[in-house]
């Protein structure tokens, strides 16, 4: 109910603020709308819980209405299972970004590509880390070439450059 999630929303800011596990014994200590929120919600204890992944919070959770309430020892008890579930979702949220981030990165090669083609661009890299050099095949085309007699050397777009433009 609409009443359950906000008394849950309000456990879980605070949770989050500090990071910290947070126990509710006796709702009488909490401020008058969670107390009234909770009581309408039935809920008479609760046991709230960050998780976490690579020291960043991924969730919080909680569980509630024990006949014996909640103490430090039931965390500690169930903090090897918390800390698997925190590893899960963070792990499901990493691959989730690498996912989007893929999808951007195809995209904008796509975009790329179209562009390379519909203007008919030769493209050369220049690789300064180890000096090394790509040509693709429209740029051996403009040259009256075919990619295979073309080196991958440096040397190879030098000495197509014109003097003066080496010197600059």
């Amino acid at each position: 109910s609409e009443i359950r999630r906000s008394s849950l929303k309000l456990l879980s800011s605070d949770v989050i603020e500090t990071l910290s596990p947070i126990f509710v014994e006796d709702p009488h200590v909490l401020s008058e709308e969670l107390r009234s929120r909770m009581s309408f919600a039935n809920i008479e204890n609760c046991m709230c819980f960050p998780l976490f992944f690579q020291d960043s919070l991924v969730a919080v959770a909680g569980v509630g209405n024990r006949k014996a309430g909640f103490r430090q020892d039931d965390l500690n008890s169930v903090q090897p299972v918390l800390e698997l579930i925190g590893q899960t979702l963070g792990v499901f949220q990493v691959e989730s970004e690498k996912r989007a981030k893929t999808d951007e990165l195809e995209e904008a090669k796509q975009y790329f590509e179209l562009a390379v083609e519909g203007t008919g661009l030769g493209i050369w890299d220049w690789y300064l880390t180890d000096n090394s050099v790509k040509f693709d095949q429209r740029w051996a085309e403009m040259l009256g070439l075919d990619i295979d007699e073309i080196e991958m050397e440096l040397a190879t777009w030098e000495s197509r450059v014109h003097p003066d433009d080496l010197a600059q």
